[in-house]
C-alpha cells in the first residue's frame, strides 16, 4: 500500500491559484413596473457582459404595503415564500424551469422538514416569522397551549402590529427569500452562471400569490396588499476577457456546450372525494428521466364549518397538512412497486392511540427522502405535538389549529418517498418515468373516512441537466 503524508503536514498539497477576479454585489430590478399586487407577475432580467452570477448567493427581496387600511397578520412557516405562487425561469424565449405552487411546497413540505429552531430564528429576521414570542395574527379558532380560548382582542394583536403605507416605506415589513429550483439548486460542485456567454438575459418570473395566501390575517384583507421595492440581489464575479474567451474555446471543445447539474420540483394537484374509504389511486403525470423523491401533503379547503365568518385568509392554509386517515401507501410506476411492503400510516384519526404510536414508520420514509435518516440531530421542526395529529378535515372538530396562536401551533403532515438508487450520491440515479414511459400512481388505503374532500399537493423532486450552448442559449434535459 502506498504511503502518503497526512494533509496536516503535506506542504506540497496547496490550493490552485485563481485567475484575477473581482466580486461585487448587484441588484436587478423588475422590468414591468415598481408595484405588484395579488395575481400579477414580477419579471426581472439577469444579465451582465463581464460577470458570472453566483446562484447560491442570490435572493429575492421585497417590501409589503397594505394600503389603504392598516391590517394585522402573521406569517406562515415559510415567511416570504408565501407571497410567490409560481416561479419560472425563461431564456431566449424558452421556459427552462417552472415550479407551480411554490408557496405550498415551501410551507407544507420543505421548510417544516429542515426548519429547526435555528432556521426558524433566521426566518424570523428574513421573513418576519414567529420565533420565541407568543403573539400571532390570524383569527385564532383554537385554545393556545396552556391558555384559554381566544377572544376578539386576540384578533387585533399580531406579530407585526400595523403595516405602514407606501409613503413611509422605511418602516414597512421587508422579506428576503433565497431562490430555489433549477439553476439555483445545483448538485455537486456549484458552478457560477456564465452570463457573458448568453445571447439573451435570464428572465425570472414570480407570480404573486392571492391575498389569502400571503399572510394569516386577523381579518379578511380590506384591499389587496402591494409588493414594492422589489429586486433580486446577487453576488457577481467579474473576470478578465481572456477568461471568457477560454470558456468559449472550452465550449467548442466539448461539443458546443457547457453543462450544469441541478434539481427542481414538478407540482401536481389532485383530490380525494369526501367520504372516500378503502383503496384509492391518484395518477401522477410526472415524466422525468430521474425522479429523486416524491412528496405529498393534503388537507381540506372547506373552511365554512369552523366558526362564523371564518375564511381561508385567516388560516395557515399553506402549511397545514392532515394525515388523511391514510393506513398505508406506496407508489406504482409501470410494473414497479415502491416500496415493498407498503409504508404504514396512521390510519383512522379517531382510533385511540393511532396518532401517538404509529408515526415512526412514515416519518422514517420522509427522512429517507430528505437524506436525513443517517443523521440524529432531527429533521426540521417536527415533533409528536405537531406532526400528523389531524386528519385534515376542518369542520368536524379535529381541525382546530388551522390558525396557530403560537409558533409551536403549526400542524403539518408531509409525506415522502425516496425513489433514487444511490442515496443522493449521483446525477440521474432516480426513477426514470420518461424513457420507459411509465405511468406513475400513488396508491393509498384510507381507514375510516374523511368527512370533507381533501386537496392533495404532490411534488416530484427531479434532476435537470442544463447546457450553455455556443449560440448563447440555455437548453435542458430532465
Amino acid at each position: 500500500m502506498e504511503q502518503v503524508l497526512p494533509s496536516t503536514i503535506n506542504y506540497l498539497d496547496t490550493l490552485p491559484r485563481a485567475v484575477p477576479s473581482e466580486r461585487r454585489r448587484k441588484k436587478f430590478y423588475p422590468t414591468n413596473g415598481p408595484v405588484f399586487t395579488e395575481n400579477t407577475t414580477i419579471r426581472i432580467n439577469i444579465e451582465d457582459t463581464r460577470a458570472f452570477m453566483d446562484p447560491s448567493n442570490t435572493f429575492l427581496q421585497f417590501s409589503l404595503n397594505t394600503t389603504p387600511a392598516n391590517q394585522t397578520g402573521t406569517t406562515d412557516i415559510a415567511g416570504g415564500y408565501s407571497f410567490v405562487k409560481n416561479f419560472r425561469i425563461h431564456q431566449a424565449g424558452n421556459e427552462i424551469m417552472r415550479i407551480d405552487n411554490l408557496n405550498r411546497l415551501m410551507n407544507g413540505i420543505v421548510v417544516p422538514s429542515i426548519g429547526q429552531d435555528t432556521e426558524r430564528g433566521d426566518t424570523s429576521i428574513t421573513g418576519n416569522g414567529n420565533y420565541a414570542n407568543l403573539s400571532g395574527g390570524g383569527a385564532q379558532n383554537n385554545a393556545p397551549i396552556g391558555g384559554a380560548a381566544s377572544t376578539g382582542a386576540d384578533l387585533t394583536t399580531g406579530r407585526f402590529g400595523d403595516f405602514l403605507d407606501i409613503a413611509v416605506d422605511n418602516n414597512a415589513a421587508t422579506f428576503n427569500i433565497p431562490l430555489v429550483g433549477g439553476l439555483f439548486s445545483q448538485v455537486g460542485d456549484n458552478k457560477l452562471i456564465p452570463l457573458p456567454l448568453l445571447s439573451q438575459p435570464i428572465e425570472l418570473f414570480f407570480d404573486v400569490a392571492p391575498s389569502e395566501e400571503m399572510l394569516i390575517w386577523a381579518d379578511v384583507p380590506a384591499a389587496p396588499p402591494q409588493l414594492f421595492n422589489v429586486s433580486v440581489i446577487s453576488e457577481l464575479v467579474e473576470v478578465p476577457r481572456d477568461v471568457i474567451g477560454y470558456l468559449k474555446d472550452l465550449q467548442f471543445n466539448h461539443g458546443g456546450s457547457l453543462a450544469i447539474q441541478a434539481q427542481s420540483y414538478e407540482s401536481n394537484t389532485l383530490s380525494i372525494p369526501a367520504l372516500t374509504t378503502g383503496d384509492f389511486v391518484m395518477n401522477v403525470p410526472s415524466r422525468k428521466r430521474s425522479i429523486k423523491s416524491l412528496y405529498f401533503v393534503g388537507a381540506s379547503t372547506d373552511y365554512a364549518g369552523i366558526m362564523a365568518a371564518f375564511t381561508r385568509s385567516q388560516a395557515a392554509c399553506l402549511s397545514f397538512g392532515g394525515n388523511m386517515n391514510i393506513q398505508s401507501y406506496f407508489l406504482r410506476a409501470g410494473p414497479l412497486i415502491m416500496p415493498q411492503p407498503a409504508v404504514r400510516g396512521l390510519g383512522d384519526n379517531a382510533v385511540v392511540g393511532n396518532n401517538e404510536y404509529r408515526k415512526g414508520e412514515m416519518f422514517m420514509e420522509l427522512k429517507k427522502s430528505l437524506g436525513h435518516l443517517k443523521f440524529h440531530h432531527g429533521s426540521g421542526g417536527f415533533a409528536s405535538a405537531n406532526y400528523g395529529n389531524l386528519e385534515g378535515d376542518n369542520a368536524d372538530g379535529a381541525g382546530l389549529r388551522l390558525s396557530p396562536s403560537e409558533r409551536d401551533g403549526y400542524e403539518v403532515c408531509p409525506y415522502g418517498l425516496d425513489l433514487e438508487a444511490y442515496q443522493h450520491e449521483a446525477i440521474k440515479s432516480g426513477l426514470d418515468t420518461q424513457t420507459l414511459s411509465l405511468e406513475m400512481q400513488l396508491n393509498i388505503t384510507i381507514e375510516g373516512n374523511n368527512t370533507e374532500a381533501q386537496q392533495v399537493d404532490i411534488f416530484t423532486l427531479h434532476d435537470i441537466q442544463y447546457y450553455f450552448n455556443s449560440d448563447g442559449t440555455i437548453t435542458f434535459e430532465d
